[in-house]
């Protein structure tokens, strides 16, 4: 039974440290009516409960990325 308490111990443990990431990204793909890839789209991120805004553009195929985002709303 002690060999099994730890075991789940080390697996509590591990999935904590792989969850308890502080950044992501937001990414994705801008599109136009038809369908095809829109450049130079601004794209806006806001933290509402800090107010922070980020912009980014999208580039040829349509493509943003917002990177080091902290968790939030």
């Amino acid at each position: 039974m002690n060999a099994i308490g730890k075991t789940l111990g080390l697996v509590v443990l591990c999935a904590a440290i792989a969850y308890g990431t502080t950044d992501s990204t937001i990414s994705g793909t801008v599109k136009d009516p038809t369908g095809a890839p829109f450049r130079g789209a601004f794209v806006q991120a806001q933290n509402t409960k800090t107010k922070i805004y980020v912009n980014v553009l999208s580039d040829k195929q349509g493509r943003y990325q917002i990177q080091a985002c902290r968790p939030g709303v």
